[in-house]
């Protein structure tokens, strides 16, 4: 009797299974073809009996493979029209995050019935070739990107424009065929951080990101659902310590999360849009279980995925995944679509509510983009369009903000905007002046009893921010030294340092107090930091100072501890350059 040798796989509901042995390739083949005309049978492979599981299979294990042709709807797959697009002048800008949402966009509906992602799609030279023969689903999109990306301009720029577009495809396909042929360890069989090393240690720099996805889209293309996909990324993710293992395994995670159905998954049910904006806000900051859920769930448990998300998140391991969530939330307060239920009323409370997650001090989640969208939103609130009207939404918000720190972050997001560059630029600076140069006090420009540390770190803040923006030099340096002035003349009209530097308290406290005014999240570098410093440097400078600051202190080994503190926190503060 022949033995057995070859395997017969039939994908059916998205997983792949044994069907049928074969004493050699032909017959196995004959069946294969045979069996793809079945019911509900969506794909078939033949495959070397080594003795793997399915879904563990390598690409040298599979002999033949053949699916079913796409579904579609009518005799073509729907390709949208998309209103923005990353430029992706560069092919690695195709591969980037960016890039990768773009075409998510345009071919959702084919991603989502074939269960990929775009990562694993621009990997595999054999889902690719079926992408490139879904109808006519990638000239389509190639048309509508070259289209936008031209809009406006002559003819000969959106067929330049078309043909760069084809030129990189040319190339990410040459690619995936070279990939076919690579040998590389599994990140399931081998473990994530130990496979990522072997590639890391055995590909040239410029070659590992590609060696390193190609690894992973392996182990992947065997699960044929989205949500299969994210849950196994994060049982990789949950051990993984290795950078390039993790960054790696971050980019699968940000594309299956460009699928409205496994965030709809994440999220669980939510009541509004409001709530579902707000928990992809916490989801991003790591805040999205506030019930203690502690991360040690099983991975057959069904919140296991997100809540293991969640703490990747809040260690701000997956820059990719956060960027693809926040570009979801911009979208989102772009559209007219209603927050809740509540009325008009109601839309202005669920919108301040997401403001204060949004902008949170001076930073704002998403950056100019989202400084755009919420700018965007406010105007379909106050229900007022055009410049004058976006003017007035941008004006209308900072009341909102209620505090200058997020009133300049916003301000400064929104100028970096190509909404705030092209069409509110000299209407946000003029907001901007009057928010930085009206005050006369660090008291009139914070507008809140905190205490003296809160209310200079609040004003620091600000100055950093503007070092940090787009504005003009010039611009920076005369806004820059009016906070200066107000924190000096606040330190001196307050007494600040008299009274931090009281000899009724013990030398060590004043002295670790005064340095702590010289903290960079205290005082920018500039005139009121020099009046600290100036004390400082001139009690350093006394022959004793070190015996006088621990006098007070009787235990030997807590004086040595006291002195190594105060040198740690001088030498933060920039005393020994």
């Amino acid at each position: 009797m022949a033995l057995k040798s070859f395997d017969v796989l039939t994908l059916r509901d998205a997983t792949w299974a044994i069907e049928a042995t074969a004493p050699n390739e032909d017959a196995a083949r004959l069946t294969a073809e045979k069996l793809l005309g079945s019911r509900r049978v969506e794909g078939v492979r033949v495959a070397r009996d080594v003795g793997r599981d399915p879904t563990q299979l390598r690409p040298e294990d599979i002999l033949f493979e053949k699916m079913r042709p796409v579904a579609r709807v009518g005799d073509t797959i729907l390709v949208p029209e998309i209103d923005e697009s990353e430029d992706c002048e560069e092919l690695e800008d195709l591969y980037g995050v960016r890039g990768r949402a773009t075409m998510a966009r345009l071919f959702r509906q084919y991603l989502d019935q074939q269960g990929m992602t775009t990562l694993e799609i621009m990997h595999d030279y054999a889902e690719l070739q079926r992408a490139l023969n879904a109808d006519t689903m990638v000239t389509t999109g190639i048309d509508r990107v070259a289209k936008l990306q031209t809009k406006g301009k002559d003819p000969e720029d959106l067929d330049a424009r078309r043909k760069a577009l084809e030129a990189m495809l040319e190339d990410v396909t040459e690619r995936a065929s070279t990939a076919s042929e690579m040998r590389l360890p599994g990140f399931i069989e081998m473990g994530p951080d130990e496979a990522a090393l072997r590639i890391v240690d055995s590909h040239a720099p410029e070659h590992a990101d590609f060696a390193l996805r190609v690894a992973l889209t392996r182990d992947l293309v065997q699960t044929r659902d989205l949500w299969g996909k994210f849950s196994l990324t994060m049982q990789l993710a949950e051990p993984a310590n290795e950078n390039k293992a993790l960054g790696t395994i971050d980019g699968f995670v940000a594309d299956t999360l460009t699928s409205t159905g496994v965030i709809q998954d994440v999220l669980g049910h939510q009541e509004d849009l409001f709530h579902a904006l707000g928990t992809l806000i916490d989801l991003t900051r790591g805040d999205m279980f506030g019930n203690g859920a502690d991360g040690s769930l099983p991975p057959d448990h069904p919140r296991y995925a997100p809540v293991t998300l969640n703490g990747l998140m809040a260690r701000s391991a997956m820059p990719d995944t956060e960027s693809v969530l926040m570009q979801r939330v911009r979208r989102q307060l772009q559209s007219t679509a209603k927050l809740t239920k509540s009325g008009e009323d109601g839309e202005k409370e669920a919108f301040k509510g997401l403001l204060g997650k949004i902008v949170d001090g001076t930073k704002v989640l998403g950056g100019a983009d989202m400084a755009a969208a919420i700018t965007e939103r406010q105007s379909h609130i106050i229900n007022k369009g055009g410049t004058a009207g976006l003017e007035e939404a941008a004006s209308t918000v900072l009341p909102t903000l209620d505090d200058p720190a997020r009133k300049a972050g916003y301000l400064l997001s929104l100028m970096e905007s190509e909404l705030g560059r092209d069409t509110l630029s000299r209407a946000v600076r003029s907001m901007l002046e009057t928010v930085l140069t009206q005050p006369r006090s660090v008291q009139q420009l914070v507008k809140k009893n905190l205490p003296p540390n809160r209310m200079m770190e609040k004003v620091t803040s600000i100055f950093y921010r503007l070092q940090q923006s787009g504005l003009a030099e010039s611009e920076r340096d005369r806004f820059t030294k009016r906070l200066d002035d107000l924190l000096e003349r606040y330190i001196v009209d307050g007494k600040i340092l008299e009274k931090i530097d009281n000899p009724d308290r013990p030398l060590h406290v004043r002295a670790f107090l005064l340095v702590d005014m010289c903290r960079p999240e205290m005082l920018p570098h500039g005139k009121a930091s020099a009046i600290a410093r100036q004390i400082i440097v001139k009690s350093l400078r006394r022959p004793d100072f070190e015996t006088e600051l621990v006098s007070q202190i009787a235990d030997p080994k807590e004086q040595e501890q006291v002195l190594r503190k105060f040198h740690q926190r001088l030498h933060h503060c920039g005393f020994f350059g």
